[in-house]
């Protein structure tokens, strides 16, 4: 108990938080209703191009790290040719890209790019496919509250009509 007065007393006074506690964000995309296949590195979202937002992960300036990640695509059968996704991330809103369009960091999004997370292969679970991705470790300085994402197909493959994507991350401040 003594350690952990310390530790709470230097927290203080070097000004950092001790509120270090895990946090959940999840964001949900619906595909745009049709069937055309994504080709390799395509952005899986709504015809428009829908931006992902993983809201109160943390407070501006905090730095966290995302421990892990879960996927659910609510269909009872994985995509065809599926492989898996990248989840790219930005700490502020980026530019929207249509699905089926190629992934692009453009220029005026560079600065707020922050790096993306391998999400590994679904794995078909009965009314749903799941992946669930720990040990990422990936930090992050937030310069909001959220972070925001863009998912992107590895290799080419058929969606289902009207498939929720559900992007959960699981965080905690450093």
């Amino acid at each position: 108990m003594l350690q952990n007065d310390v530790a709470i007393r230097l927290y203080n006074w070097l000004g950092k938080s001790t509120s270090n506690a895990g946090r959940q964000a999840s964001a949900t995309i619906t595909m745009a209703h049709d069937t055309a296949i994504h080709g390799a590195l395509d952005v899986v979202s709504t015809a428009a191009g829908e931006i992902m937002a993983f809201a109160a992960l943390g407070t501006a300036g905090d730095m966290i790290c995302i421990l892990g990640s879960r996927v659910k695509y609510a269909i009872n059968a994985l995509p065809t040719a599926h492989a898996g996704y990248r989840l790219h991330l930005y700490n502020a809103a980026p530019t929207a890209i249509a699905d089926n369009a190629a992934f692009n960091v453009i220029a005026a999004d560079a600065a707020k790019y922050v790096g993306y997370l391998n999400i590994s292969t679904m794995v078909d679970v009965g009314d749903n496919c799941i992946a669930f991705d720990n040990n990422m470790n990936h930090t992050v300085k937030l310069v909001g509250t959220a972070l925001y994402g863009q998912l992107q197909c590895i290799a080419a493959e058929t969606p289902t009509i009207d498939a929720v994507y559900t992007i959960l991350l699981n965080t905690v401040t450093v």
